[in-house]
């Protein structure tokens, strides 16, 4: 797992109304419709037909499992933010726990962004970049065994 609540600004379980991609949703919060993109994930390029398809199929799946309700973990100091105002960035966890945002890598229907890279950091520790060396790993580990995007690369 990547992460807690506990090392997060802002902590909030929402109601998601839309499934955009495989690293981005449309959720209710607070009574309005706002768009959240996943932290440090990088869905297959739209150009990949098949993979991006895939990738957002796999995501409504995920969101399934959690009765479309998730946990976002926002961050207040999200360095894409200037670049995308308006959409959020999230860690976003299912009822059961897991981080859709590493699921999503680990089934290879996404790699890790380096442009989507938030600012945590907890007790003067980088959070964020704990998160992203997780993230590179599960990413390695799907791209050893050749999943999602990864099959035809070698």
């Amino acid at each position: 797992m990547l992460t807690s609540a506990k090392e997060t600004p802002t902590n909030v379980v929402v109601k998601v109304l839309q499934i955009i991609d495989g690293a981005t949703i449309v959720v209710d919060l607070e009574g309005k419709e706002q768009t959240i993109k996943y932290a440090m994930v990088e869905p297959p390029n739209k150009n990949d037909k098949a993979n991006s398809e895939h990738s957002k199929r796999y995501n409504e799946t995920l969101i399934n499992q959690s009765n479309g309700k998730v946990q976002l973990l926002l961050d207040a100091a999200v360095k894409s933010q200037i670049k995308n105002p308006g959409v959020l960035i999230a860690y976003v966890i299912l009822s059961n726990g897991k981080v859709v945002n590493e699921e999503m890598i680990r089934s290879g229907l996404a790699r890790v962004s380096d442009e989507i890279v938030t600012d945590l950091k907890k007790e003067g520790k980088d959070v964020a970049e704990a998160i992203k060396s997780t993230l590179k790993e599960v990413e390695n580990e799907a791209r050893q065994e050749l999943r999602g995007i990864w099959k035809s690369k070698k």
